[in-house]
């Protein structure tokens, strides 16, 4: 399994005719005039893609947001399926995990920590 994106946006959404995605307002720093900082609404973008060595069946990516010091401020599961066409190739497959209402406690970095568990 590779990841091809990894992002935080304000808005995102996966056209499933087309299966483009759309992403808005992506960023990378948040600035607050005080702390603790509550962020009302982001979305956590990852294209990820696989070859036939990878498992096909249900697998869950987990998201775990942490501060410098490796403390979880928040965490997420999403089940997925990674698709296969009829020929047998594996496209990516986008997951979008909206989060809303992330309390930032403190001023420093913080990071997104991805596992998938088969």
């Amino acid at each position: 399994m590779k990841l091809l994106i990894l992002l935080t946006a304000d808005y995102a959404q996966n056209e499933s005719a087309t299966g483009k995605l759309y992403v808005l307002g992506a960023f990378n720093r948040i600035y607050t005039t005080q702390l603790p900082a509550r962020h009302n609404r982001m979305a956590l973008v990852t294209r990820v893609s696989s070859d036939v060595t990878d498992i096909t069946g249900e697998q869950i990516l987990t998201a775990s947001l942490v501060d410098e010091d490796g403390h979880e401020i928040l965490k997420t599961e999403v089940p997925f399926v990674m698709p296969i066409d009829s020929d047998g190739s594996r496209p990516h497959r986008d997951i979008i995990i909206e989060i809303g209402g992330a309390l930032f406690p403190h001023a420093g970095a913080y990071e997104f920590i991805m596992v998938i568990i088969p």
